[in-house]
């Protein structure tokens, strides 16, 4: 039988010193001890490991321009019987003079069989990597190089070799060199380390010792997995290109240089030669993360699957991306053996009784916690109906059936799933035991079958959690118990005859010991177990992906000039670029750009994966939840200080309770900086209704506009919270007003809205401000938008739930392509809106979550050029906000014909990375009379971050001496 174990992370711990003895006839680096961890960990288990606890010398390793280009190798022996898979290779090294940037480096890796004692150059290597990308410590001692694809070597001797693209010169003052660490080992583990240094007389592979320096033995790790090397493997193959609108395109590059906010298609080819079918699959990489967990999908013995994914690049993710692929032939789960012998010990005494009602759950914490079907959590949902819920509270029906059963929601323990009555009997918890080998017990005791009117002799069993082990058992006292008039259960249930008992992580996941039949007696027990799968392979890929981007700065941040009537001045400007890619920009473009409601369309649109229909009803679903009557004052104090010092000034409503923001009670309104969302202060109290958007209008930030999902329009005054019904804004039957977008370039104000019956199509309306009249614009077909904003030219935005992505939608028509994904499934709970100073999208929301599974809900920041979401902080006691909207004014931007006194040349151009433009702005009063002028110039880029940079220009038009306005633009008193 073939096994295959599942992957450790690669590790390696200690410090960096420093002092070194040089090895003979080399330029000697530092001398260093065990090398640290790198900054991200190469995939896979350490196969093989020969460092030193002190490093006395070295190798070079790297290109030269001086005619002396080396190699260092050094040999390890692979061991299993079914070879090894290997994924990466990790290097104890030392640079001397590194260059400003080491992670720039790249490296030229081979794997050579063995020849007397020698890399075996004669024949091709074994597995190659040319100018692959590294992982360096953050002392540059330690190198991680992941193989683009595994390495699968069968049992025996080889050699790695390594070569730094660094093109040194021996010849030149403090040039940079690669040093491969060695030390004097004894005995040599396997055969002396080989060189290749021309200049030490060593033109070919010539152990090193023999090429005038003492180092016998390199340091460096093996990193992989067992087997594979048999041929008996899964593979995995990583490739990228250019987005080309094919969503099933593979390209073949493993190295790639891009610009942020380019769309690179990533597809990844699994490939089964392991003689099994490997039907169960979950790949993930250091990227995106895990992309897919126990996916099932037919992966016959010969067989390959692909699977491709859309990025829409940013920064930071430039750097090696390691994919992990896993390939099973069953799915994980539980367990479990019967005995006779029964661990059952009565709580009733010491444990805490907990007051259920017929069908409810109530949800405990325990004092610690266990991991139930790879999730760790330590609180439970207790059912009366004889189970209970792990990581969760919702309740457990009483018309139980066979496992997997899809009503049941979520993870849960089933001992004795029956249709129970409350009372009498009771249900207990307690811990015994002390750290760290308590016992989580739960009781359900003398329960009898619903109703217990007609039915008296109840059944007594346990749940038992293991601290020490992390596993449980069900224990059964009692389970001889009676139905009589349950139809259709039987008038007797002994042993289990009218239960369900097992475990569920949900429709796909689930052990069943028994349904409906006789399985457990008085004094037994069930022990479960994690179940061991006997064949699951694992190996690897990795691709570099360089990512650059331009970045803009303008100096200075306001053009100030002044002049007499009929004259002109001329002001510096200075445009520079202090990012990585070349920057294009162009001087007045706004006037153009807001013209085109669909400049901010992606070249290549974003294609997401829509959530399914079940998905989108349960969000229709989502109500807020009530538990009482409102409260007249805020319950939360209002401690945020004057909004004039906020970093991010906004106003939101939020709901908030006894506990929070999980069971409010009221509505709150809330001024906050968006930038620390963990404070807030609340100025008012209102009734729980369904607010869902806001906006401000006309830069007027002394009351702010909300809608409710059915049409009611209101204005606040952010002073006070004063809320004033404005009127009613009549929709479609089944159509939920979702947000408020105000046009700054239009000053119209918008509102989106979504059919809740279709789940699929949402609508875009003007709204009267005076009335609430509201008018249809266009239809968004494809969509769910939860959230709209304007950016400061005029370009509407949307969160779009059902792609969980941000799209760019045409105002004119509701045309929409996507831009990217947020990151997360969306919820229906938020809103987003624009800083116009900055081009950054800022959202209040929370990711979707499961029924029962408690909310968080945080603000986020949205790049809009790839739509990816980054937590700024979760909100003060989990208050879900929505209406919220930002108090930061629209400058707007001048188009040139409206200002004919400014001129700034040149008008447009390109600035290479890490260079400045000097541009001259021309302010002519000819024809303008005394007084003073403002504008706004805009300088349009491709930087993603700040596309529009706007420049205020203020300009002083004097009528001759004495008449009263100095170049400060101010007038004497």
């Amino acid at each position: 039988m073939l096994t295959r174990t599942s992957p450790t992370t690669f590790a390696i711990a200690a410090a960096l010193s420093a002092a070194f003895a040089p090895p003979a006839g080399a330029v000697p680096p530092p001398a260093t001890s065990s090398p640290a961890a790198p900054r991200e960990a190469a995939s896979g288990m350490v196969l093989y490991r020969q460092q030193a606890d002190f490093y006395s010398g070295g190798l070079t390793a790297q290109t030269a321009t001086d005619g002396n280009p080396t190699k260092a190798a050094d040999d390890f022996t692979v061991t299993d019987a079914d070879g090894w898979t290997v994924s990466a290779f990790n290097f104890a090294i030392a640079i001397a003079n590194p260059p400003p940037v080491t992670a720039g480096i790249t490296y030229n890796l081979t794997v050579h069989a063995d020849a007397a004692g020698l890399p075996n150059a004669a024949a091709p290597a074994l597995c190659a990597a040319t100018a692959v990308a590294g992982i360096l410590d953050n002392d540059d001692t330690m190198l991680s190089v992941p193989l683009p694809q595994a390495c699968l070597l069968p049992k025996g001797t080889y050699w790695v070799a390594l070569q730094a693209n660094i093109d040194g010169d021996g010849s030149q003052p403090l040039a940079t060199a690669l040093y491969w660490n060695g030390y004097l080992p004894s005995p040599t583990p396997g055969a002396t380390a080989a060189w290749q240094s021309p200049a030490a007389g060593c033109a070919t592979w010539q152990p090193a010792t023999s090429c005038n320096t003492a180092t016998s033995a390199l340091g460096f790790d093996v990193v992989g997995y067992p087997g594979g090397g048999d041929g008996t493997a899964l593979t995995l193959t990583l490739t990228m290109a250019l987005d080309n609108g094919d969503p099933t395109q593979c390209g073949t590059a493993t190295r790639l240089t891009v610009s942020a906010g380019d769309k690179v298609n990533f597809c990844y080819t699994m490939t089964n030669r392991t003689g099994i079918a490997l039907d169960y699959q979950t790949l993930g990489d250091t990227q995106g993360g895990l992309l897919f967990s126990l996916r099932q999908q037919a992966l016959g013995d010969g067989q390959s699957l692909r699977y491709n994914r859309l990025v829409t690049t940013e920064i930071a993710d430039s750097g090696v991306i390691q994919a992990t692929l896993t390939g099973q032939d069953r799915l994980p789960g539980y367990d479990y053996t019967s005995s006779g012998s029964s661990r059952f010990v009565d709580i009733t005494g010491v444990g805490t009784r907990m007051e259920l009602g017929n069908d409810n759950t109530l949800g405990v914490d325990m004092p610690f916690s266990f991991n139930f079907y790879g999730t760790t959590t330590n609180q439970l949902g207790i059912a009366t109906n004889g189970g209970l819920y792990v990581g969760m509270v919702r309740p457990l029906w009483g018309d139980n059936g066979p496992l997997p059963n899809g009503g049941l929601g979520g993870p849960a323990m089933l001992p004795l799933w029956d249709d129970f009555d409350s009372a009498p009997g009771g249900i207990y918890y307690a811990t015994l035991g002390t750290a760290p080998n308590r016992r989580f017990v739960v009781q359900w005791d003398d329960l009898v079958h619903y109703d217990g009117a007609s039915n008296t002799d109840g059944a007594t069993f346990q749940v038992i959690i293991d601290e020490a082990t992390g596993t449980f058992s069900y224990e059964y006292a009692d389970v001889q118990y009676s139905a009589i008039g349950a139809s259709p259960d039987p008038a007797s249930c002994n042993g289990g005859a009218c239960a369900t008992i097992g475990v569920q992580r949900d429709a796909a996941f689930s052990t069943q010991v028994g349904s409906g039949n006789v399985v457990v007696g008085d004094g037994t027990s069930i022990a479960w177990f994690p179940g061991v799968i006997d064949n699951a392979f694992t190996t690897s890929a990795a691709v570099t992906l360089d990512v650059g981007a331009p970045v803009v700065s303008v100096a200075p941040g306001a053009l100030i000039g002044s002049a007499q009537a009929g004259a002109t001045t001329q002001v510096p400007l200075t445009l520079g670029n202090t990012g990585s890619r070349a920057l294009t920009w162009s001087i007045d473009t706004a006037a153009a750009d807001r013209d085109d409601p669909r400049a901010h369309f992606p070249a290549m649109p974003y294609h997401a994966t829509p959530a399914s229909v079940a998905t989108l009803r349960e969000l229709a679903d989502a109500q807020v939840a009530t538990d009482g009557t409102p409260v007249s004052a805020p319950f939360l104090p209002r401690d945020t200080g004057p909004l004039t010092d906020a970093n991010v000034p906004a106003y939101a409503i939020g709901g908030v309770g006894p506990g929070g923001g999980a069971h409010p009670d009221h509505l709150e309104y809330f001024p906050l900086d968006a930038a620390y969302p963990s404070v807030l202060g609340s100025i008012a109290a209102y009734p729980i209704d369904t607010y869902t958007g806001g906006a401000f209008a006309h830069n007027d930030f002394s009351k702010q506009y909300v809608i409710g999902r059915g049409g009611g329009f209101f204005t606040v005054d952010t002073a006070n919270g004063q809320m004033t019904y404005v009127g009613f804004a009549p929709t479609a039957p089944n159509v939920w007003l979702t947000d408020l977008a105000w046009d700054p370039a239009t000053q119209t104000m918008y509102v989106t809205g979504w059919d809740v019956a279709s789940t699929s199509v949402s609508y875009l309306y003007t709204i009267d401000l005076a009335s609430a009249a509201l008018t249809q614009v266009a239809r968004i077909d494809g969509t769910f938008v939860t959230s709209a904003t304007f950016d400061a030219t005029g370009h509407l935005y949307g969160l779009d739930a059902r792609g969980a992505q941000l799209i760019a939608i045409d105002k004119r028509n509701g045309q929409w392509q996507g831009i990217g994904a947020i990151g997360f499934t969306l919820s229906n709970i938020g809103s987003i809106d624009f800083d116009p100073r900055t081009g950054v999208l800022w959202y209040a929301g929370h990711p979707y979550v499961a029924p029962g599974f408690p909310a968080r809900p945080a603000i986020y920041t949205i790049d809009p050029a790839n739509g990816r979401a980054s937590e700024v902080g979760p909100t003060r006691l989990a208050v879900d906000l929505v209406a919220f909207s930002l108090a930061i004014p629209y400058a707007g931007c001048t188009a040139p014909d409206e200002v004919p006194w400014l001129r700034v040349t040149p008008a447009s151009g390109v600035i290479d990375a890490g260079r400045y433009a000097g541009l001259t702005a021309t302010l002519d009063a000819t024809h303008l009379a005394a007084g003073r002028y403002e504008a706004t110039v805009c300088v349009r880029s491709n930087d993603l971050t700040r596309r529009i940079v706007a420049v205020p220009v203020r300009f002083t038009v004097g009528g001759g001496q004495g008449d009263g306005l100095f170049d400060d633009g101010f007038e004497t008193p």
